[in-house]
């Protein structure tokens, strides 16, 4: 869309959004199906699982995220 000069916000807002929460998710589906043993250092399960959160807080809460594709699809029903 940014090749094409289209306006994509809401579109990179909604990827801010959902790309962490998916893989959030994965991550600890991961762990509890390893149990004990998933969280250990043993494992990089426990560290894929503390990045994956640092990527939500790095590109912008899920709030913030929510509000900017909010305010755009309001904007765009006006």
């Amino acid at each position: 869309m940014r090749d094409n000069g289209i306006r994509h916000t809401k579109e990179s807002a909604m990827v801010k959004w959902w790309c962490p929460r998916i893989s959030f998710t994965i991550i600890h589906e991961c762990l509890i199906m390893h149990g004990h043993y998933g969280y250990s250092k043993d494992l990089p399960i426990e560290q894929y699982l503390r990045d994956s959160i640092l990527t939500e807080i790095g590109d912008g809460t899920p709030e913030i995220m929510k509000l900017i594709i909010s305010r755009i699809s309001w904007e765009g029903n006006l």
